[in-house]
Parts: C-alpha cells; sequence; structure tokens
C-alpha cells in the first residue's frame, strides 16, 4: 500500500513543528522547583541539525548541540565529571600485575591472576569462576 505524498508531508511537518509546552505542572506548594524548572525551560533548545556526509549536508531530528553555554553542554560536562571521578587509582598496579602472570588460558590461570590481585590488596576473588564463559576461550 502506498501512501499518499500529502498524508507524508501532513505526518512530517506535524512531527517536526516546534511546539511550546511548559515542563511540568505547577505546584503552588513547590515554589522553589517550580522557580528551577521555569528557569531551566529557558536554557532549552532544540535547533536544526544537520550530518554531513561528503560534500552534502542531511537534515537530522531538531534537538540539542554542544553549544557553550547551553543546558546540554552543561549536563554533558557534569556527566564527564561523574564518570571521570570513578577512576581506579590502582588501574596501573592492575594492569602490571596481570600483565606479568599472562597469558591467560585455562580457568587455573584466570584463578590465579585474581588471587595474585587479591594478595596484593587490588581487588577481592571473585567467589564463583564459569568456565564456559567466553572470556575463558568457550
Amino acid at each position: 500500500m502506498k501512501i499518499p505524498t500529502f498524508v507524508m508531508t501532513l505526518v512530517f511537518t506535524l512531527a517536526f513543528t516546534p511546539t511550546s509546552a511548559t515542563l511540568s505542572i505547577p505546584s503552588a506548594n513547590d515554589t522553589e522547583r517550580a522557580a528551577t524548572v521555569n528557569a531551566t525551560s529557558y536554557e532549552i533548545a532544540n535547533v536544526a541539525r544537520q550530518f554531513l556526509v561528503g560534500d552534502t549536508y542531511y537534515p537530522l531530528n531538531p534537538g540539542p548541540v554542544r553549544t557553550i553555554p547551553s543546558l546540554y553542554y552543561t549536563t554533558l560536562m557534569s556527566q564527564v565529571a561523574a564518570v571521570s571521578a570513578l577512576e581506579n587509582p590502582n588501574a596501573s598496579a592492575i594492569d602490571a600485575t596481570l600483565q606479568a602472570l599472562g597469558p591467560y588460558k585455562s580457568l587455573e590461570s584466570f584463578k590465579a591472576g585474581y588471587d595474585a590481585l587479591e594478595s596484593a590488596g587490588l581487588i577481592d576473588t571473585p567467589q564463583a569462576f564459569d568456565n564456559s564463559d567466553e572470556n575463558f576461550g568457550a
């Protein structure tokens, strides 16, 4: 079944026509939250985006772009900071210990690696090992 062109045009127009709507229903009992939501709503902006392929720009769905300052950029940077804070300070010691004991081709060799890391105080040895796991070459 072929969809008429005017129907496709109408659907596309309705789908991508910008609308303005409030972010939440205001509550008289929560003026601080309402003020925050209202202030944030002015920082959100969907813009026409394009994707370059060769020499041709193709349109994408409207959405946020990483401009400074923008709510999208601020949120992205806060997420990067949160993930960066999770960095394991023992990563290089773990890597050196594992490299010294490799290669890992059997369940016993993986267990020996974990035991070495635990005896060095770097991690706890898992309580169970699954030798059907793809990590063990299954």
